[in-house]
């Protein structure tokens, strides 16, 4: 069984951009998912991307 855990999204200082990256692979249908995000400090959106991916 997996475990979920649940986190609260802080703010970074000043004007850093925080960068945030997640990413999963199914080994039976050996697919994948990728994504990142860059948020600024009000939690604007500054860049992001998913990419899919199937091995054959």
């Amino acid at each position: 069984m997996h475990e979920t855990k649940s986190f609260v999204w802080e703010p970074p200082i000043d004007d850093v951009i925080k960068i945030k990256f997640d990413a999963s692979f199914n080994r039976y249908s050996r697919r994948s998912c990728s994504g990142i995000i860059a948020q600024n400090k009000e939690g604007l959106v500054m860049a992001s991307c998913t990419v899919l991916r199937e091995t054959r």
